[in-house]
């Protein structure tokens, strides 16, 4: 929407490839979604950032959520974070419906901001002080061992 998930989304890529993790990003935005379908099916962890859009997930990212269910994608890693103004909620419900498919949550370290079940909700434009991407990478990397 205003492009704090998507900076967020390219810090965490950043922090994963110091790491040595391959990873993608998409923009789901912009991108057919036949191109980050494809590559549920290469990896197996996803980390979806989706800013709260009307008290819920934001549609783009609401509409990938439901194309893995409907393909019946079993066995993988999830984590999830994004921006919110009043109500930090899509988080959470990203990671209510990655729970639904039988998704493993990643949980985020206790003592990071903005934590929440299976991700990090994080207020208004992105900051690393708000939102550590780099202690998210560390938490899939720790998934991955």
């Amino acid at each position: 929407m205003y492009g704090n998930t998507a900076k967020a989304a390219r810090c965490l890529a950043e922090e994963l490839t110091r790491l040595g993790i391959a990873n993608s990003i998409h923009d789901l935005c912009r991108e057919n979604i036949s191109d980050a379908l494809r590559d549920v099916f290469k990896y197996d962890t996803i980390a979806i950032g989706s800013p709260t859009y009307n008290g819920g997930i934001f549609p783009p990212a609401e509409t990938f959520m439901r194309a893995i269910a409907a393909r019946s994608v079993k066995g993988r890693k999830f984590c999830a974070f994004g921006s919110y103004s009043w109500a930090a909620t899509s988080v959470r419900q990203l990671a209510e419906q990655a729970q639904d498919m039988g998704f493993e949550l990643i949980e985020m370290p206790e003592d990071i901001a903005g934590r929440q079940p299976g991700g990090i909700s994080f207020p208004h434009a992105y900051s690393p002080e708000k939102c550590s991407m780099h202690a998210m990478a560390e938490a899939i990397k720790g998934k991955l061992a």
